[in-house]
């Protein structure tokens, strides 16, 4: 099964299926009479675009249904690019959908999987499938209308290379399509999210990308990245970037100053939490001297920083507890006085042992 983000669902129901309606009928009603709130809802359709046709017009239905369309407070749709995929159908379709949400006139969470076709995956480029993931997007975009009741947006790729330069190209794309209200786009007052999955899922985990624009901000997160190189997209060169999230990712030094200098924001937090450097060696003082110089040149930016569970991939933890910091001047003196757990680099590591 597809797995989809759990914030979104409390129950999936399948669209594509006529004996699936019914049973949300009867769920609609349990779940508004043990909770007292509107229905959570999602569609998963086949892999072939047709099926996802039906489904998206199974879910236009629904909504428009004064009875059942009130109860469904968010749904996520899933848009599998196959062969047989018609953009303007699937964007008329699309934009129907947008505008029944607007009728209904409640706050409403939508969310959308794109995900191309497995026949794509085996024949098409990474270049291939990124211009395809971006005219998507677009699409997307010019479905939605000016004026619509949905609070938060989720465009969730799957099976994309985030090692292929043509990344940073699409990620840039699409946040100058996202800009600031003061460009006079309707996206910004709502919570909008765009994540993007590596392509090869089963490789030591799912790597995950995701760039989050709300009102506060834009938020900027790696999740599972193995290749350090990730870290670094030119895309970032923003001065809306208010939070950069490094959770459960291989990093180095380096990696981490041309992250930094690719963010021109004058007060954005930093956060990286169960990472681990790819040092064989271990964590020595050229390391530490390195970290530091990289923080205390990047200080004057932080408005707060929080580093935690920081290890070397052979000699364990890099600097003893938690690091939590508020202020340049508080994160410069705090930089200055922390100290890093090193060893000599000319000791044998646990797998020089033999």
């Amino acid at each position: 099964m597809l797995q989809l983000p759990n914030e979104l669902l409390s129950r999936i129901v399948d669209f594509s299926q006529d004996e699936d309606l019914p049973s949300m009928r009867l769920s609609c009603k349990i779940l508004e009479q043990n909770t007292r709130k509107h229905f959570t809802a999602a569609f998963i359709t086949e892999i072939t675009f047709p099926a996802s046709l039906f489904g998206i017009r199974r879910l236009k239905e629904i909504l428009a249904n004064p009875k059942f369309g009130p109860c469904v407070e968010r749904c996520m749709a899933l848009v599998d690019r196959g062969p047989l995929f018609n953009k303007d159908k699937c964007e008329a379709l699309l934009t129907e959908i947008f505008f029944q949400l607007s009728r209904n006139g409640h706050g409403f969470g939508f969310g959308i999987v794109y995900r191309p076709h497995p026949d794509d995956l085996d024949f098409a480029s990474c270049e291939q499938l990124l211009r395809g993931s971006r005219d998507f997007a677009r699409l997307m975009v010019d479905a939605y209308p000016s004026k619509s009741p949905v609070q938060c947006f989720i465009v969730d790729h799957r099976n994309l290379s985030l090692k292929h330069r043509y990344t940073g190209v699409y990620l840039r794309d699409l946040a100058s399509r996202l800009s600031p209200p003061s460009h006079g786009f309707a996206f910004m007052h709502r919570d909008v999210e765009v994540r993007m999955r590596d392509r090869d899922e089963n490789f030591r985990g799912s790597s995950m990308f995701s760039l989050s624009f709300s009102q506060k901000g834009t938020c900027i997160k790696f999740d599972g990245v193995e290749r350090t190189n990730c870290l670094h997209l030119d895309m970032m060169r923003t001065t809306h970037i208010k939070e950069v999230q490094i959770v459960n990712c291989n990093i180095s030094t380096l990696a981490l100053r041309n992250l930094f200098r690719s963010i021109g924001s004058p007060s954005w937090r930093l956060e990286i939490k169960n990472c681990r450097f790819t040092y064989r060696y271990g964590w020595t003082a050229d390391n530490s001297r390195r970290f530091r110089n990289i923080l205390c040149a990047s200080a004057s930016g932080l408005s707060s920083c929080l580093f935690s569970n920081l290890t070397n991939l052979t000699s364990g933890p890099i600097f003893t507890g938690d690091f939590d910091a508020t202020g340049s001047p508080q994160i410069r003196n705090r930089i200055n006085a922390l100290q890093f757990l090193e060893r000599d680099f000319d000791e044998p590591g646990p797998d020089d042992s033999d």
